[in-house]
């Protein structure tokens, strides 16, 4: 890649899906027709730049976790062993390996080449074309400065796509018996319990179905999360890096600083705190606690209810530490 090249894919990247027109002037995006992908939680991600897709391994670690995925508020538990393809979108070019002198990614051995995948302790993987920007919207840094580095714990894809009624979530279940939906033998039935039910959905895409009704731009979540009380975020980054066999990037906590990282844009602060800094366990004790408040003290079909949101992170919360996300 030529100096110029570089540059360009370098401020390219810095706008962030800002649009060039026919004049080459940057224009506002269109976020009716934007889809930003969030990742929170244990999930590695194998990226060979030679390959027009990235995939996302779910790690397993059991009833502690919540797995689920779709819409902000709306997401439905992601079956056990499935293999799902982002569909619907256009391709990017974007890899990790783009962002490796800013963002610390873990490759897997380097004796090898690339990582070796153990698909033994997935609980689901996902596959979605590369898109046209990856941006890192949670991160830490290293107090003692040694490693200039960010490290990222929420991950986000950001795509374009023409219709929003073409956007869905292939699913295969078994992934270890390929991905045809063939039910003939030897494959495993791509119909999904409670999808399909109502005659309206494909019976081989998972239960998301974004509408134009949605507020834009459009965010897919997957979650692999604890959701109570007294969490082991360490756990996350281990069962993650295990995945990808990377014994290199071991030592997460001398990440311990936070920083901000990049905006989403068409975010705005509240909604980037509900849906990039809130938990999945912050989010569940804080609908519980507005829930038992109804019961206790229901109001009046006319008068007012004002509801509290939880706290802001904070840097010590162990729910968004430095461990609490897995490996890119």
């Amino acid at each position: 890649m030529s100096t110029i090249e570089g540059e360009r894919d370098e401020k390219m990247s810095q706008v962030s899906k800002e649009e060039v027109n026919s004049g080459g002037q940057i224009s506002q995006p269109d976020y009716d027709h934007m889809l930003y992908v969030i990742f929170h939680g244990a999930i590695a991600f194998y990226d060979d730049p030679q390959l027009p897709w990235i995939d996302a391994f779910v790690a397993d670690l059991k009833d502690d976790h919540l797995y689920v995925c779709g819409r902000f508020l709306g997401e439905l538990r992601i079956p056990a062993g499935s293999s799902m393809a982002l569909r619907g979108v256009r391709a990017g070019l974007k890899s990790f390996d783009d962002y490796k002198n800013e963002i610390l990614h873990y490759p897997g051995p380097g004796d090898i080449g690339g990582a070796k995948v153990h698909l033994d302790n997935v609980y689901c993987r996902f596959t979605f074309p590369r898109p046209d920007c990856i941006l890192h919207a949670f991160n830490f840094t290293r107090s003692d400065g040694a490693d200039p580095r960010k490290l990222c714990i929420v991950p986000v894809f950001q795509y374009r796509f023409d219709s929003v009624d073409d956007l869905c979530l292939r699913l295969f279940l078994n992934y270890g018996l390929g991905c045809s939906v063939d039910s003939g033998a030897g494959q495993a039935s791509a119909t999904p319990s409670g999808v399909g039910d109502d005659g309206s959905s494909r019976s081989d895409s998972f239960s998301w179905n974004p509408s134009k009704c949605d507020p834009t731009p459009l965010t897919l979540h997957i979650r692999a999360e604890e959701d109570r009380d007294d969490p082991q975020p360490g756990r996350d980054h281990d069962a993650a890096v295990q995945i990808l066999e990377d014994t290199s990037n071991t030592n997460v906590q001398l990440w311990d600083t936070f920083d901000r990282g990049d905006l989403l844009p068409g975010f705005d602060t509240n909604r980037a705190f509900w849906e990039i800094d809130l938990s999945l366990r912050k989010r569940m004790v804080w609908l519980t606690a507005v829930g038992r408040t109804i019961q206790r003290h229901p109001p009046s079909p006319s008068a007012p209810f004002t509801i509290t949101a939880p706290p802001p992170i904070k840097d010590d919360d162990p729910s968004c530490g430095p461990d609490s996300g897995g490996p890119g």
